[in-house]
């Protein structure tokens, strides 16, 4: 029996992102397999605002990125747990054939306007004011 679809909530620095304000996007950049989205994290809807900080200043780099797609929010029909998750046993991943489903993983992340799925090696995320800012 196959594993059923799940998304499980990214915790961050700031911990679980939560409500379609919690992240907006200011760019997205795609460079060969990589993707940066950058932008800002409301404080107010996370679940440890750590400085206190109504905005914190976030760049997001997506690795290895083998599809991705976003659509309007209101349009939306995926299911998402949070304003960041990770689908564990995606069906996405399971019908790319040519991937070898253990090293890649699938992304939800979605902003105030649009909502993206990816499906990427994985990601790291610099936080300003927590992280070394690049």
């Amino acid at each position: 029996m196959l594993n059923k679809e799940k998304n499980v909530p990214i915790i961050t620095k700031l911990g679980r992102i939560d409500g379609r304000d919690g992240i907006y996007l200011e760019s997205v950049v795609q460079e060969d397999y990589d993707i940066t989205f950058s932008g800002d994290i409301n404080g107010v809807l996370v679940e440890n605002n750590i400085l206190q900080q109504e905005w914190y200043g976030y760049k997001i780099i997506f690795t290895s990125v083998q599809l991705y797609e976003g659509i309007k929010i209101d349009e939306c029909k995926w299911n998402i747990d949070s304003s960041f998750d990770e689908v564990v046993n995606s069906s996405k991943i399971n019908a790319l054939r040519f991937l070898n489903s253990s090293d890649y993983r699938h992304f939800i992340f979605a902003t105030y306007e649009y909502i993206y799925s990816i499906i990427a090696r994985d990601y790291t995320i610099n936080i300003k004011g927590l992280d070394p800012w690049c």
